[in-house]
């Protein structure tokens, strides 16, 4: 197994998962305090949206540590921090029981990328062995 090359920190060729979700809200956007709600209205609204995605889809759960590819393409030309972004799909994967928890024994490693084409956010999970 060689560290430095996160191919060779999964068990499996192929993922245990692969999910589609909306493009997710900057972490800056996620909480607000107004008439006593801290989560925003984006949020919310994409949270509902996201759960309805993931319904579609008929994701299960996964259970151990696990690899998280997260890609993310931006629906603008605007630069964007792509660490802001990582939360909203993580508490939704742990909220919907897809994975056990978004802690260190759980999440072992995330990969976060940009592309420039496909879908707005797609999470795929791969079973770690670290």
């Amino acid at each position: 197994k060689d560290p430095e090359n996160p191919c060779c920190m999964i068990e499996e060729a192929s993922p245990l998962a692969r999910i589609v979700l909306p493009y997710p809200p900057s972490v800056n956007g996620t909480f607000r305090m107004h008439n006593g709600s801290r989560l925003s209205g984006p949020y919310k609204e994409w949270r509902d949206r996201a759960v309805a995605r993931l319904l579609l889809q008929r994701c299960r759960h996964v259970p151990g540590p696990v690899m998280l590819d997260i890609a993310y393409r931006a629906p603008d030309r605007r630069k964007r921090d792509i660490d802001n972004l990582l939360k909203a799909p993580l508490d939704l994967l742990v909220k919907q029981a897809i994975i056990e928890d978004d802690n260190s024994r759980v999440v072992r490693e995330i990969r976060a990328r940009w592309v420039d084409e496909g879908e707005p956010c797609t999470v795929t999970i791969w079973r770690s062995v670290a």
